[in-house]
């Protein structure tokens, strides 16, 4: 949970290279959020990078001045929901992930953690968990050439017009 204030009084680079995480985002769960502040301040660090608030100040003499708070992005968001989508603008700004909920996979994960606590089944040991995070940092980016992405746009166009989410 959070306010559009609680992100407004973070340091200026308090969420750069960090990601948002709201458990449960129900501010910005479609009929909940109500275009409030906090869904737009959401919307402004994952769409534009920062976000600004302006609010008047006092100097040491008691006069009043208009001061501006930026905090910079970029932000990802990682947010649990039981909804399928949330606020409509904030859709076109996310993937969604859904996971299997059904009655055989809370078996078999019932099952496997059982299996784990008597003893009977190994748990990945930690040797192997750090040989894949070296190996995950000797990987190098790398520029990529699609050369058949025209044919692509051509597929995709040719029903007509598309959902913004479609970008």
């Amino acid at each position: 949970s959070g306010s559009a204030k609680s992100i407004y009084n973070m340091e200026k680079n308090a969420l750069q290279h960090k990601a948002l995480i709201l458990n449960e985002a129900f501010s910005l769960q479609g009929n909940n959020s109500s275009d409030t502040e906090f869904a737009h301040v959401v919307r402004c660090l994952l769409s534009d990078g920062s976000v600004t608030y302006q609010y008047t100040s006092y100097d040491g003499d008691g006069n009043k001045f208009t001061k501006q708070q930026t905090v910079y992005g970029p932000t990802p968001l990682i947010t649990t929901s039981i909804y399928a989508s949330l606020e409509k603008q904030l859709d076109d700004r996310m993937f969604s992930i859904q996971p299997n909920i059904t009655s055989k996979q809370t078996s078999d994960v019932l099952s496997i953690e059982a299996q784990q606590a008597s003893g009977v089944l190994d748990i990945i040991d930690e040797k192997e968990i750090q040989v894949w995070r070296t190996f995950h940092d000797s990987l190098e980016v790398m520029d990529v050439v699609i050369p058949f992405a025209p044919e692509i746009h051509a597929f995709l166009v040719q029903g007509g017009d598309l959902p913004i989410s479609a970008r």
